[in-house]
């Protein structure tokens, strides 16, 4: 889960064998998105609710993680095979093919089988199958220059062409 990538030293001192995968998406997207769903759980318990300032404790909140992240990663370079990058795009476009690249990476059996089950699977739940979630970055006093240097280090380490 993306809050665990704070704590992957003692995810890992409890875990000493996992493997982790960590997704990577444009951290402007997933600001917007997880800005959306806090005020929506938070009007559960309340009427008055500030957009803009969920807005800027998310993209406060995540900057510090994924640094925290980042940090620890570099700490446990020696860990790297315990590691998998993969980029959210090419787990929506490719699925498969990157699951199968996960399997390899860790050095796990991928068969036709396998691949005939994801297949099926996938073909039975196409992504907006029970609606979409929209959301826009402004709702939340989001501002794409001005919020994206938080995350500058991730983009250069994780999300660079």
């Amino acid at each position: 889960t993306p809050p665990h990538i704070a704590c992957l030293d003692a995810l890992l001192a409890v875990y000493p064998d996992a493997y982790v995968v960590q997704t990577h998406r444009d951290p402007m997207q997933v600001m917007a998105s997880l800005s959306s769903l806090t005020c929506t759980l938070r009007s559960f318990a309340s009427d008055q609710i500030d957009p803009s300032a969920v807005g800027r404790a998310e993209v406060q909140m995540w900057a510090e993680m994924l640094n925290k992240g980042m940090e620890s990663r570099q700490r446990m370079a020696w860990r790297s095979h315990q590691f998998f990058d993969i980029r959210f795009e090419d787990l929506l476009k490719r699925p498969i093919d990157a699951i199968e690249a996960l399997y390899a990476h860790f050095g796990f059996d991928f068969s036709e089988e396998l691949r005939g089950r994801m297949q099926r699977y996938l073909a039975a739940r196409p992504r907006d199958k029970h609606g979409r979630h929209d959301y826009r970055a402004e709702d939340f006093g989001l501002d794409p220059v001005r919020d994206r240097e938080r995350f500058s280090r991730y983009y250069e380490t994780y999300l660079a062409d």
